[in-house]
């Protein structure tokens, strides 16, 4: 992340980092654990999945998805969260539609970090929008 400015630098890696991931999960979902550190972690409407190979058996596991994105926004989180390496928190929100199922709106947090000239998720929490009590 640039230091300079590392906001702007944050905001355009979070809106490129979006695209590639919705994108991966919709058609190439066999190449969504790439995108994933080894020891990243996973919440998934409060189910935990740890590892890259559990993240990437359990989104092999859902129906065929599509997914179209409403807001991406992203910040920088300070270098010493991650030994220096640029990091940043982004926030998805969006619709989501699995096969056989209707759509269903969510907001996805993803904390990554920069590994050479790609974005790794650390940690990632989906949440599908539900009806206030």
């Amino acid at each position: 992340m640039s230091q300079k400015d590392p906001v702007a630098t944050a905001s355009k890696a979070g809106l490129e980092f979006a695209k590639i991931f919705y994108k991966t999960l919709d058609s190439k979902r066999h190449m969504l654990g790439n995108i994933y550190q080894d020891d990243a972690q996973l919440l998934w409407n409060g189910n935990q999945y740890s590892g890259k190979e559990a993240i990437h058996k359990f989104y092999t596991s859902l129906p065929h998805s599509e997914t179209t994105l409403v807001s991406v926004d992203a910040q920088p989180i300070t270098a010493q969260f991650q030994e220096g390496k640029p990091t940043a928190l982004i926030t998805c929100t969006g619709n989501i539609r699995l096969k056989g199922l209707q759509s269903a709106g969510f907001t996805e947090n993803f904390v990554v970090l920069s590994e050479g000239t790609s974005w790794k998720v650390l940690r990632g929490n989906f949440r599908f929008h539900e009806p206030a009590p």
